[in-house]
């Protein structure tokens, strides 16, 4: 037979798991767009920081092949990837 302290237990637990069950059931209307939103916030910033890495590797990589076996002093016409003057100043 169960003691007066695990009955309280029982009933609390019983009460808290109906609670929850409600309120997933409240959510669950919906939760298919929620889910929708975050992954296509996830996928964005995603996207957003591998573009900036991408940026800040590939930029120097790309800009010094744009006048193979020209220095660049010599090469005032050198462009980067997106078509701007080449113009060497700190990491880019």
């Amino acid at each position: 037979m169960e003691t007066h302290n695990e009955n309280n237990a029982n009933t609390i637990n019983f009460a808290v798991a109906r609670a929850l069950e409600e309120t997933h059931a409240e959510r669950g209307e919906n939760l298919g767009f929620a889910a929708l939103v975050t992954f296509v916030m996830r996928a964005t910033v995603l996207g957003l920081l591998a573009g900036v890495l991408v940026l800040f590797f590939e930029r120097p990589k790309l800009a010094r092949n744009v006048a193979p076996g020209v220095a660049r002093a010599e090469a005032p016409h050198a462009h980067d990837s997106f078509g701007l003057p080449y113009k060497p100043r700190g990491l880019f």
